[in-house]
């Protein structure tokens, strides 16, 4: 049981960890910060922000959910769940790149 813990926090650290090196590298990139409702300008970037906003999104999520919470004092419960959502998400990103990782 505890061993599954374990690896459960340790897969929501490495997608949480892969979702801030792509949202930093989309930054770097396109000296813009990534968001949900960007219009692409063309196909290759609509691709693009696709795959970034697919691994980076837990980033996205838990950063606009404690600007809600702090500074524009929503509830806890908003908060909960949001950063819940973005830790599933970082948990599934996980899981992907340790699966990859151990099939090569």
């Amino acid at each position: 049981m505890l061993f599954e813990l374990g690896l459960l926090i340790y897969m929501v650290a490495i997608g949480f960890t892969l979702a801030g090196l792509a949202t930093s590298l989309y930054r770097l990139v396109a000296s813009a910060s990534l968001r949900f409702d960007e219009a692409p300008a063309s196909l290759a970037q609509g691709v693009g922000q696709t795959l970034v906003l697919v691994i980076g999104g837990p980033v996205l999520i838990a950063g606009w959910v404690m600007r809600w919470w702090l500074v524009e004092r929503r509830s806890a419960g908003v908060a909960a769940l949001g950063l819940t959502l973005s830790g599933f998400w970082s948990f599934c990103s996980g899981l992907l790149l340790l699966n990859i990782v151990v099939s090569m």
